[in-house]
């Protein structure tokens, strides 16, 4: 199974991350946001209208059902190596690296002491540096582009002067 590469205790962490009440501080269980606990960033994904969930589904269980979809999501890119981080962006607008950076924030956002390196070995399930020896190749001219032309768009529509 993927999960045999990983510590036992990132499991726990994942476990306590993503399960945990602490998940939601005090909210009720009710399908509206709880604006005043909640980092307005992931608001939207706590509101059971938005993921048109049926309304018997509680909070308890459908942070169960996220928590498997990651880890799923973790399995299907540690099975799938050939899939390209610069492929991802340029598809999905999001990358291996982008889903250790929030597997962090969310373990800061609990105070769970989780380092960088930490992170990405969670969602590469081995060193970075390893990985990327083993599966990295050299994006192409064409990808490199596409892939700077992305990011001048997304900054003009942030509306950053500097694009």
């Amino acid at each position: 199974m993927w999960h045999a590469r990983l510590p036992n205790a990132w499991f726990r962490l994942l476990d306590r991350a993503w399960t945990s009440e602490e998940l939601y501080h005090t909210r009720k269980l009710s399908n509206a946001p709880d604006w005043e606990h909640a980092s307005t960033a992931t608001n939207d994904l706590r509101d059971n209208r938005t993921w048109n969930l049926p309304p018997m589904i509680d909070t308890h269980t459908r942070t169960q059902l996220e928590a498997a979809a990651f880890r799923r999501l973790i399995q299907h890119f540690q099975e799938h190596p050939e899939i390209q981080n610069i492929e991802l962006m340029l598809t999905a607008d999001f990358c291996r690296n982008c889903l250790a950076k929030w597997l962090k924030a969310a373990a800061d956002e609990r105070g769970i002491t989780l380092d960088d390196a930490s992170a990405r070995e969670m969602v590469y399930g081995e060193p970075y540096e390893q990985w990327k020896a083993k599966h990295q190749v050299e994006a192409t001219p064409e990808q490199l582009q596409a892939f700077e032309e992305r990011q001048r768009r997304q900054a003009l529509e942030r509306g950053e002067a500097n694009a």
